[in-house]
């Protein structure tokens, strides 16, 4: 499997996992809580794994190229924005106590975070990863 057809799986996987969580935002039935927990953990762990493959293996490929250099900076640069909000987010709502206290920030946050997310994962794969097909 090429670099980018496992990267763009991997981006299937986490907005896959966002959509769960989207969805178990609006349904208000007992035990959502746990079960967003859960899903909030799970896609933290699947992007560390994605950043990290991104990190060892796409940005140093295009690192080392003089033609792509200065765009892997730029989407280097923009990524780092994007981890922090979602570290934030992750932590200020990993647990199901955390979720409980503040679940209108939550929605409201979560809303905003998602939204960065799905921006990059089309902008990575309608642009970067075409980048490594060529």
């Amino acid at each position: 499997m090429k670099q980018s057809e496992l990267l763009k799986r991997q981006h299937t996987e986490i907005m896959d996992l966002i959509n769960e969580i989207e969805s178990s935002i609006k349904d208000k039935s007992n035990n959502q809580n746990e079960n967003i927990v859960k899903l909030i953990n799970s896609l933290s762990g699947k992007l560390k794994v994605h950043l990290s493959i991104e990190d060892k293996h796409l940005y140093p490929e295009l690192l080392n190229s003089t033609k792509y250099r200065e765009i892997a900076f730029k989407y280097m640069d923009e990524m780092g924005n994007l981890v922090n909000e979602y570290n934030s987010f992750k932590t200020k709502f990993n647990t199901p106590s955390k979720l409980a206290l503040g679940i209108k920030d939550f929605e409201k946050e979560s809303e905003k975070v998602f939204s960065l997310l799905r921006k990059r994962i089309i902008k990575e794969d309608n642009e970067l990863y075409q980048l490594c097909s060529e």
